[in-house]
């Protein structure tokens, strides 16, 4: 049996270069470790400037001698050389950044050429190609380079791109939004002050989201401001400043409340509502130089109009003709939607002479009740007169109106 001291006698020394090592701290050459298993590992802060890299990807400290990046992939953040401050996960995100700082980038090529600051990139190719404009969101993908969210996006800021290839109309928009598949968010100009401004635009012509704006002012050829929303393909024009305005879209509430001066601006010229429009007007004229020829006790229509469905308030009034030494009794006038018929008494003008008659030499007319017509569908409404009267001729001609009230 070998003793402790034969052992320490047999070694040439304690400093590593034997077989045995006794020293406490000794300095190891070259040794075969085999595999070390632990039940649980305590780690300590990074403390190395030195850049750690798993698959060719930096973890923890970031490219060159900088310690305030994170990356996570095959080439996240490879050529980044002086920002401070990123977030890069996915292959090749932010690869040849520079020089931004403060970016978040996770995906495929997420940012990949970015140097711009204070940008948020998710999604393969998303801002691929932002090269110098900051304050960007964008999120999506795209179907390369040239196809990716933001793909024209060089040098704009303060942007939001949502959705596959999503992009602005120019390298130098600011402060626009779009939001769906091939949205694209213009950047309006102007001749005028006040005509340049940001845009909204949601979804696309070759796919829909409800809703698109070009342009929250869209300047017209006169420098005047518009704004020109884009629905399901088709553009309209807004008028902010002039009229003039074309293919007008829809608009709906279920109230609009009006200051105590201030109401719905009318009209300061001589035209007229368009058919169809609150304000409509419709109307039909007798003259007294074609009057109709009234038979006594008989009913008959002096002239009618036609109402298409909608709320209408209808006026008019008659003049009654007499001949030569034409005896009258009496003298009635209303509208209604029945040809020839009388309503109730309620809504008939009247004028009565002595029973046995009175002669008249002169033209004799009235006002007949205005009526309110609320119609689902498109009706005559007549003026009619009837009248009672003898020895002579009695002609009648009249007037009646329509407005459309709602």
């Amino acid at each position: 049996m070998t003793t402790k001291n034969a052992v320490g006698n047999s070694l040439t020394g304690s400093t590593g270069s034997g077989t045995f090592v006794g020293a406490t701290s000794p300095t190891l050459v070259t040794p075969a470790l085999g595999v070390a298993t632990a039940t649980s590992i305590t780690a300590g802060q990074l403390t190395s400037t030195a850049d750690m890299y798993s698959n060719g990807a930096v973890i923890g400290l970031g490219g060159g001698s900088l310690t305030t990046n994170f990356a996570l992939g095959i080439n996240a953040l490879f050529s980044n050389t002086s920002g401070n401050g990123n977030v890069a996960v996915g292959t090749y995100s932010l690869n040849s950044n520079i020089s931004n700082s403060a970016c978040v980038a996770i995906g495929y090529y997420a940012g990949q050429l970015s140097t711009a600051d204070y940008s948020t990139y998710i999604g393969y190719l998303s801002g691929s190609t932002n090269t110098t404009g900051g304050l960007n969101t964008m999120i999506g993908g795209g179907t390369g380079l040239a196809n990716g969210i933001g793909a024209d996006l060089v040098t704009g800021s303060s942007n939001t791109l949502i959705g596959q290839a999503a992009t602005t109309n120019d390298s130098a928009t600011v402060g626009s939004m779009a939001i769906g598949r091939q949205a694209i968010g213009l950047k309006a100009t102007g001749s005028t002050s006040g005509d340049t401004g940001p845009s909204c635009s949601i979804g696309s012509t070759g796919f829909p989201v409800g809703f698109r704006g070009d342009g929250s002012i869209w300047p017209s050829t006169t420098g005047a401001g518009f704004w020109r929303p884009v629905i399901n393909g088709t553009a309209y024009m807004i008028p902010l400043i002039t009229s003039g305005a074309t293919g007008w879209p829809a608009i709906t509430t279920s109230s609009i409340t009006f200051n105590s001066t201030s109401g719905i601006i009318g009209t300061t010229t001589n035209d007229n509502a368009a058919s169809g429009s609150v304000g409509q007007f419709i109307s039909s004229q007798v003259l007294q130089a074609s009057p109709v020829s009234l038979t006594t006790a008989t009913p008959a229509n002096v002239t009618s109009i036609s109402l298409t469905a909608g709320d209408w308030d209808v006026c008019g009034n008659v003049s009654f003709i007499p001949g030569s030494s034409v005896v009258v009794t009496e003298l009635d006038g209303w509208i209604n939607s029945t040809s020839a018929t009388a309503p109730d008494n309620s809504l008939v003008a009247s004028t009565a002479f002595a029973a046995a008659g009175v002669v008249i030499s002169n033209n004799n007319g009235f006002c007949v009740p205005q009526q309110r017509f609320s119609l689902s569908g498109t009706t005559t409404i007549y003026l009619s007169v009837s009248s009672v009267f003898s020895v002579g001729t009695l002609n009648v001609c009249g007037f009646i109106s329509a407005r459309r009230i709602r």
